[in-house]
């Protein structure tokens, strides 16, 4: 699906029709405040989200020196 454009009064009944419309897995894309409402857009398409997932991935990799992922051992 491609991406789609939600307003709303607040975040929260933003988001609940984002998850209404997309799904629990919804992607967003963006969210700003806009001539008083809150204006989220979102997708669930899964190559977005595979994408923004492995850009994610990157980044913690970045910030962690190689480690992230990597749990650490308790004990």
């Amino acid at each position: 699906m491609p991406e789609m454009k939600i307003s709303a009064a607040d975040t929260a009944l933003a988001m609940e029709e984002v998850e209404r419309k997309l799904g629990p897995d919804a992607l967003i894309l963006s969210t700003e405040r806009r001539e008083g409402m809150i204006e989220i857009l979102a997708t669930n398409d899964p190559e977005q989200i595979e994408v923004a997932m492995q850009h994610s991935f990157n980044m913690a990799e970045c910030f962690s020196g190689g480690k992230a992922g990597v749990v650490p051992r308790v004990g």
